[in-house]
């Protein structure tokens, strides 16, 4: 074959092989721009569940008060000082870093029916 045929052949296939270079390019970008993407979305998770896990503590610690036997008045009330102190537990407990449920909820929970 003529050198002319095989220069004939090849331009179209350097076309097309530049045109499907081209889109890797433009791929590769976009795949750049979404991955900056991703680590925000990760900290905004990580974020959301710490708060999640915050907040299920304190739902416990609520369960744990409401469900003592305490609560229900099976128990009797408790003195002036003793109010004192739970006054003071109450205010500990309602804080966003709650301890968790078995720091004295009984007594947390006859503060709050007197």
């Amino acid at each position: 074959m003529p050198p002319v045929v095989y220069l004939i052949m090849a331009l179209p296939l350097a076309g097309i092989l530049y045109s499907a270079y081209l889109e890797h390019l433009k791929f590769k970008e976009k795949l750049h721009r979404l991955g900056g993407a991703d680590s925000e979305r990760a900290a905004e998770y990580e974020e959301l569940k710490a708060e999640n896990e915050r907040l299920a503590r304190r739902v416990e610690n609520l369960e744990a008060v409401v469900t003592s036997r305490l609560w229900s008045g099976s128990e009797p009330a408790a003195s002036e000082s003793e109010r004192a102190r739970l006054e003071i537990a109450v205010s500990d407990a309602l804080a966003p870093e709650a301890p968790s449920a078995e720091l004295g909820l009984e007594r947390l929970a006859e503060g709050l029916r007197v």
